[in-house]
């Protein structure tokens, strides 16, 4: 665990002075690192406000050896540990018990919703509503690079919910429309569950392209989000 913190203490200070780097702390999962050296390891990142980032209950049998050998589910073992907090990164966040969404929600812990990678996984379905509803921040992300459509991802988070409730619309924000709340998941919370202040920077969206030819301005990011691609964005 030393060499860890050493190299990441190495990295802060190479790119202290890079406004487009942030360095975090990322260990794998309950299932790869000892309570132990998690507690140490949130403690460090805590001291200096890096991110902390872990794979979070992907797959039910990760969620079964914890238990056998903890007694404890994931999200408990981290909440014990100490590591949940607005900094905390749930990668997955797949096969949550109701009230570990609560332990995320209460600590203001981000969920990393990576669609199309648990998709090709078959590694189910998150309860997205519990997550909101408990106060949970979602973001995307991808695990692998299967699909590299960061618009299929944002979709995700509403679409990937209507199939797991049966409901044609899952979610009213309370502010904004569904499209501008799931547009800022995949911005402006994106970019503080990485550690930036916002999301700066410029997304260049192609008007001319055939799939938002007949669409009215009023519907332009509804339809960018709900039924966009990559295709739309331009180099």
């Amino acid at each position: 665990m030393e060499d860890v913190v050493r190299d990441v203490d190495a990295l802060r200070a190479k790119y202290k002075n890079d406004p487009e780097v942030r360095i975090g702390i990322a260990p794998h999962s309950v299932r790869a690192v000892p309570k132990e050296w998690i507690a140490a390891l949130g403690a460090h990142a805590a001291q200096h406000g890096l991110p902390f980032h872990m794979h979070v209950a992907e797959q039910p049998r990760e969620i079964e050896e914890c238990v056998a050998e903890t007694g404890r589910r994931p999200v408990e073992l981290l909440a014990d540990a100490g590591v949940l907090s607005a900094r905390f990164v749930a990668v997955h966040a797949t096969h949550l018990a109701p009230h570990e969404a609560a332990l995320l929600g209460q600590a203001r812990a981000f969920a990393c919703v990576c669609a199309t990678t648990e998709a090709d996984l078959g590694d189910g379905l998150p309860d997205l509503g519990a997550l909101r509803r408990a106060g949970a921040r979602l973001c995307t992300g991808i695990d692998s690079h299967v699909v590299n459509d960061p618009l299929a991802e944002l979709r995700a988070l509403e679409t990937l919910e209507r199939l797991r409730t049966g409901k044609r619309t899952t979610f009213e924000p309370a502010e904004g429309t569904p499209a501008e709340a799931l547009w800022r998941a995949g911005s402006i919370d994106g970019a503080y569950a990485c550690g930036f202040d916002d999301a700066g920077g410029t997304l260049r969206i192609r008007r001319d392209h055939p799939t938002l030819e007949l669409v009215d301005d009023a519907f332009l990011l509804d339809a960018i989000v709900f039924s966009g691609t990559a295709a739309l964005i331009e180099p």
